[in-house]
């Protein structure tokens, strides 16, 4: 079991990454090599995979379904989701300021009918 192998079983799956339920088995099917020597266990393939943080991201699903993603990926997806948050807060900035605006624009066209009619 190399660490490149493990790597590339996890980018071969793609950015959803590997059910660990699923793992030994596909490791098996595309490196042509067990993954570790019998009896392979969830315990033992999780143990194993989260004794190298630098190749692999233990996550969960949506369902809580635990999946191994390749570390280069899961950088890369958190890296998208801080960007994702940072638009949502500059969006959000925006809108604050636009409606700041729009609060000054009514204040200001309020005095100013205010002064017209003291005239």
């Amino acid at each position: 079991m190399q660490k490149s192998n493990i790597r590339m079983v996890l980018l071969v799956a793609g950015g959803a990454g590997v059910a660990l339920s699923q793992f030994a088995s596909e490791y098996r099917e595309i490196t042509g090599e067990r993954l570790l020597d019998p009896p392979v266990t969830e315990e033992r393939v999780l143990e194993v995979m989260c004794s190298m943080p630098d190749v692999v991201h233990v996550d969960r699903d949506c369902e809580g379904q635990v999946v191994l993603v390749a570390r280069e990926h899961a950088i890369t997806q958190q890296q998208h989701h801080s960007r994702q948050q940072e638009g949502q807060r500059e969006e959000e900035q925006e809108e604050e300021e636009e409606e700041d605006e729009e609060e000054k624009n009514e204040y200001d066209a309020t005095q100013r009918t205010a002064a017209n009619r003291s005239v």
